[in-house]
């Protein structure tokens, strides 16, 4: 994966701190701002980045070289005269052989660059940007988005009459190649007033993704102050964009869905019924896409923790606290209805005083994390529940479970985010729709009590070895596919369809 930076501005907002110096070398924490973008990057593990240079060039040449002490490899573009954001990546085509990254050189960021790439093959874009709500629209490109992120409108900096919105493109973009063919060679192009409206006038598919990180653009004085105070509440240098401290690779191309399973919105289908059976045909389709053996995995480590006594935590926020909820009673109820071993499971998002005092006491991050420090024992279960799989307060109560010897469940969506590295068991939604993800949620949790209660029902009667007591070693890391499941959990996954 190739990123450019586009650092040729010549930052005369900022003067007199960028008479010497340019822009994306001004220092943030006590680095150059530019440094935080490439260490970002390496993190998502791009590896090949080029940077257009145009005023004070040797501060960037000089300090960076050809990357290597970051482990990277940087090419530079010196720009005599300003090509413009759109113009600057024309002049590096020979550069860009697949889907690359560009960021806009002065923004202090934590954006999720691996989400960001995988929504932009997902829905199979040429152009994808990062969005955020500003406050202040005139400085900024104006997006109107459809409801799945599809791009109908792109306002660069419009008047105070044209503002009809304050989402905002964020100055970070993932590009197909095919897109340098939409501009000119040889003279000055914006990717704001030119290549955008430009893409979207001829109908190409152009989308936008809001929620991915936070940004912030340096170019005013007011705005370099605020990113001293912003650095130490973002996710960066090796907290973002990282598996069990290893990088994540980016995504493979997802499989087509077919056009028999999702159907094409078409004049004949407007109206309330149209809008309720293409509701019905996109749930039904995303359920079609989880896979059978992730969920037999995740009825084992349920199974297995009814066999020791062990308990089950759920933890989610909003709408996947309520799905959190939800599942710890079904588990609860329906096990003990059913003559089985009951299975003691708990929801951490329940008890709002306990909740808040725990998030009092340390920080909202650490509300979930401390919860199970005081009740959980090794061998219980946690089911993390995030649309994003990547709340901070979800991810930092995965790895307590993980150091704690408890075996993790993630019921996520997007991708599966930076959930899915720290889980045993995930089952992923293939959706950036949060709506979608939170209701395919809820129709996983009643399949995973309905099997756990028909493979407790189905455990052999007769006389059995005893169970060993609960190891304080934390449970075998399952794969969908790996054998060794409870013969009832597959005979409850056969009768359950």
């Amino acid at each position: 994966m190739k990123a450019i930076i586009l650092a040729a501005g010549e930052g005369t907002r900022l003067r007199p701190l960028t008479e010497h110096c340019p822009k994306p070398m001004l220092p943030v924490g006590g680095r150059p701002l530019l440094e935080h973008l490439l260490k970002l990057l390496c993190n998502h593990g791009v590896r090949e980045v080029a940077i257009n240079l145009h005023h004070r060039p040797e501060a960037v040449t000089s300090h960076f070289g050809d990357g290597s002490s970051l482990g990277m490899k940087i090419a530079y573009s010196h720009e005599k005269e300003l090509l413009g954001t759109a113009g600057a990546l024309r002049r590096m085509a020979s550069f860009l052989d697949d889907t690359f990254l560009v960021l806009c050189g002065d923004l202090l960021t934590d954006v999720d660059f691996t989400s960001l790439v995988e929504f932009h093959r997902w829905r199979s874009a040429v152009a994808t940007t990062a969005l955020h709500r500003v406050e202040e629209p005139g400085r900024a490109g104006l997006v109107d988005a459809a409801s799945d992120g599809r791009i109908l409108r792109f306002e660069e900096k419009p008047p105070r009459s044209r503002r009809f919105t304050n989402l905002a493109c964020a100055g970070i973009y993932v590009f197909e190649p095919s897109v340098l063919a939409e501009i000119p060679e040889g003279r000055p192009s914006d990717l704001g007033h030119d290549l955008f409206p430009s893409l979207i006038d001829k109908g190409l598919p152009i989308y936008g993704l809001e929620g991915v990180g936070h940004v912030l653009d340096i170019g005013s004085p007011e705005r370099y102050a605020l990113a001293q105070v912003m650095l130490p509440y973002l996710a960066l240098n090796g907290h973002n964009g990282r598996r069990n401290g290893g990088v994540i690779p980016f995504p493979a191309r997802r499989r087509a869905t077919s056009t028999a399973t999702v159907p094409k919105p078409s004049p004949e289908r407007n109206g309330a019924r149209g809008a309720i059976s293409d509701f019905l045909a996109e749930a039904r389709a995303v359920l079609e896409r989880v896979d059978p053996s992730d969920v037999e995995a995740a009825v084992s480590l349920l199974v297995g923790a009814q066999r020791r006594d062990g308990a089950v935590f759920a933890v989610g926020n909003g709408g996947s606290a309520a799905t959190a909820s939800h599942l710890a009673s079904d588990l609860a109820r329906s096990t003990q209805q059913n003559g089985g071993p009951p299975l003691r499971a708990f929801s951490l998002s329940d008890n709002v005083p306990q909740l808040t005092a725990w998030a009092n006491d340390t920080c909202y991050e650490e509300s979930f994390a401390a919860q199970l420090r005081a009740y959980a024992r090794p061998g219980d279960v946690l089911v993390a529940v995030s649309a994003s799989g990547n709340s901070p307060n979800i991810l930092a109560a995965a790895k307590e479970a993980r150091n704690m010897g408890l075996a993790v469940i993630a019921l996520t969506g997007s991708g599966g985010g930076r959930l899915k590295g720290l889980a045993d068991a995930t089952l992923v939604i293939d959706s950036y729709e949060y709506g979608q993800v939170e209701g395919a949620h809820l129709v996983l949790v009643h399949l995973l009590s309905k099997i756990v209660v028909r493979a407790a029902a189905q455990r052999p009667q007769e006389a059995e070895a005893p169970v060993a007591p609960a190891s304080h070693a934390r449970p075998a890391r399952l794969s969908g596919r790996q054998a060794g499941r409870p013969a009832e959990v597959l005979g409850a996954m056969e009768a359950a369809g």
